[in-house]
């Protein structure tokens, strides 16, 4: 079985126009970075939504991939200031 790499530290950051996923070493140096662009949907054709179905497929896939070379330890997510979660 192959040893593991890095202990790694993961940033979820969503933004409006992307979304990020980083990886950091514990002094922070970024040992990788992905990003993806905004699928954008509206309720009643004013309010902005995110396609988080899709935000999330893509999370997962990254971080299976990333998980198989390394250790990923804390797990830390943001977004922009104007974002809100409606939680069923």
């Amino acid at each position: 079985m192959k040893a593991l790499n890095n202990k790694l530290n993961v940033v979820l950051d969503i933004g409006k126009t992307n979304v990020k996923l980083i990886f950091l070493k514990k002094n922070n140096n970024i040992v990788k970075e992905y990003k993806t662009k905004q699928r954008i949907g509206y309720y009643k054709n004013t309010i902005k939504i995110l396609k988080s179905e899709k935000i999330i497929k893509w999370l997962i896939e990254k971080l299976n991939k990333e998980s198989k070379k390394n250790i990923l330890e804390n797990f830390v997510c943001t977004a922009h200031a104007g974002s809100l979660a409606f939680i069923d």
